[in-house]
């Protein structure tokens, strides 16, 4: 009888208590969690299959069956299409409580089906073990990337142990795709995938299978071993031949460019064990991505700077405390006459070991450790003490930078306000100076400047790129004066096109009653260019260098 045919035309459905007993009487593994991934429910095969009881069960996360053989990309994947209401298959390899591996072909569909806001998730598993050949297939997996078919971690580990066994020369070279993120965010994971598999694709056909490797999300190696691992010439032409391949493909790949920056080290010159070689070419292949030169070898001057950034880091939260800060100023000057008009005060730390650190190297470790708010608040309040001692009725400005995580405190305006007011300088001779409007907003820092500006001290956006677009994007925030970066003074302003650009920006600028200050001015030809497009202000070393108080005042003098 057709089920339909006494319901109207409707399928029949089980009734709750009879579905819920076909789950538990199922062979496959079966499982429920709520929207957080919590499991709040296992059928009996769970517990045969996995080693863990539903009372063990019920509360943890199902991450307790991962074998620890798919990277953070394979369940980025994974939650990306569940948390979308789309159900996700996929075959994946389990851990049982007692160590066995498990091949399973898992279904997650997100409940109810169809919704893109879930609250539960049912997961299905069945083993697929038998299906292959059994330990060929576990060894295989334990061993390969399952998106490229490249060796994983674990294969370069072990590759690597079989050459210091043999004390054969390596050149390793480590490399990472440039915007891998950007591809993702536009494309989605599946496009990232895809130009994952291009580059497994292109270092397959580079030196072979067993000598490429996938560490993980963007991240690969590449191992020349023997004659060719002590070549440091050969194995920089095999970096510049994968990057040039790579970016043959990437014409191909949605109009996206793809490429990829390299970090060769050798062996045993720059390590003498696996941990050290992978370091070292992860520091070689930093400074390919910080100088966008695509490939760089690791030398000792990296391991040295890597050394001084390390000590820089541990040491900074006692420079404070430790009486290690102290102020270096540089004058800011009007082009139309010369004159001092403002003067910026900088930190500046002496490091017992280090030596004199400027503000500017010390900046990104104060922020990447949390100290940007102790170091902010005390060249803050050190700097307007000086002015008030040094500039006291001089008409003369103050500028101090202020850093996103002060702006973000909303009891810093506050601060400042009784800051200024115990030592005595007017709020209308203090310039706050921030790092680009991008941050502003990122940061939430609009309200902070606003109170900033209604205490009357000025906003100064430093490093500013001298677009009409930022400008545009800067009226939404209460600024007084911009600072063009050195590549404007230094190179732009070379071209007579780019001059009659920013003489319009600038005169756009002045309408909305804001200063331009010209950053990076080296030379009379600085001074004469910035002056023939409008620039009200300059600082640099020709118009005066950082330096101690008394340089600055003799200058003002």
């Amino acid at each position: 009888m057709n089920p339909a045919s006494e319901t109207g035309g409707s399928p029949a459905k089980l009734p709750r208590a009879l579905a819920q007993a076909a789950l538990e009487a199922a062979g496959s593994v079966v499982f429920v969690t709520d929207a957080s991934g919590a499991i709040i429910w296992v059928n009996a095969a769970f517990g045969r299959v996995t080693g863990w009881s539903p009372e063990e069960a019920i509360g943890q996360n199902p991450r307790i069956l991962q074998s620890g053989l798919h990277d953070k990309h394979y369940y980025a994947g994974l939650w990306s299409e569940i948390r979308a209401g789309r159900s996700f298959s996929a075959r994946m390899v389990n851990r049982a409580r007692n160590g066995d591996l498990c091949v399973v072909a898992q279904t997650v569909t997100p409940l109810p089906v169809g919704n893109p806001n879930p609250t539960h998730y049912v997961a299905f598993q069945e083993d697929v073990s038998a299906e292959v050949e059994h330990a060929r297939e576990l060894e295989y997996l334990a061993f390969t990337d399952p998106l490229t078919g490249l060796g994983n971690r674990r294969a370069l580990l072990e590759r690597l142990d079989e050459s210091w066994r043999r004390r054969e020369p390596i050149a390793l070279l480590l490399m990472d795709m440039d915007d891998f993120k950007g591809i993702n965010d536009r494309f989605g994971h599946a496009q990232g995938d895809l130009a994952l598999r291009k580059m497994g694709d292109v270092l397959r056909e580079a030196v072979g299978g067993p000598a490429a490797f996938r560490l993980g999300g963007d991240e690969f190696v590449l191992l020349m071993i023997g004659d060719a691992g002590s070549d440091a010439g050969q194995a920089e032409d095999c970096a510049w031949r994968i990057r040039e391949d790579v970016s043959s493909r990437g014409i191909e790949f949605l109009g996206h460019p793809l490429s990829v920056s390299v970090g060769v080290a050798l062996a045993p010159r720059d390590g003498r064990d696996s941990s050290t070689l992978l370091r070292s070419a992860d520091l070689a292949l930093g400074s390919a991505k910080l100088a966008r030169s695509g490939v760089a070898a690791y030398s000792p001057a990296l391991g040295r700077a890597a050394m001084r950034e390390l000590a820089l880091r541990q040491d900074l939260e006692m420079a404070v405390p430790r009486g290690q800060m102290s102020l270096a100023h540089q004058p800011v000057r009007a082009l139309t006459t010369g004159r001092i008009v403002s003067v910026q005060a900088m930190g500046c730390w002496r490091h017992p070991r280090h030596g004199t650190v400027s503000q500017e190297e010390f900046l990104p470790f104060a922020e990447q450790t949390g100290q940007t708010v102790v170091v902010g608040e005390w060249v803050l309040r050190e700097a307007i003490r000086w002015h008030v001692k040094n500039y006291g009725g001089s008409g003369v400005r103050l500028a101090v930078h202020v850093a996103a995580d002060q702006l973000h405190d909303p009891l810093f305006p506050a601060r400042l306000g009784r800051l200024l007011l115990a030592e005595g300088m007017n709020a209308d001779l203090l310039d706050i100076e921030i790092s680009g409007s991008r941050r502003i907003e990122e940061r939430g820092a609009g309200d902070a400047l606003g109170a900033i500006r209604r205490l009357g001290a000025g906003v100064v956006v430093d490093d500013f790129a001298s677009g009409v677009a930022q400008l545009g994007h800067l009226a939404d925030f209460p600024v007084t004066a911009l600072k063009l970066n050195r590549s404007v003074v230094r190179e732009k302003l070379r071209s007579r096109h780019y001059r009659q650009l920013l003489r319009g920006v600038i005169t756009l600028a002045h309408s909305a009653g804001i200063r331009v200050i010209g950053e990076g001015v080296e030379s009379p030809e600085d001074v004469e260019a910035l002056r023939s497009i409008g620039c009200d202000e300059g600082q640099g070393y020709y118009l005066g260098q950082p330096g101690a108080e008394l340089a600055v005042e003799a200058a003002a003098g």
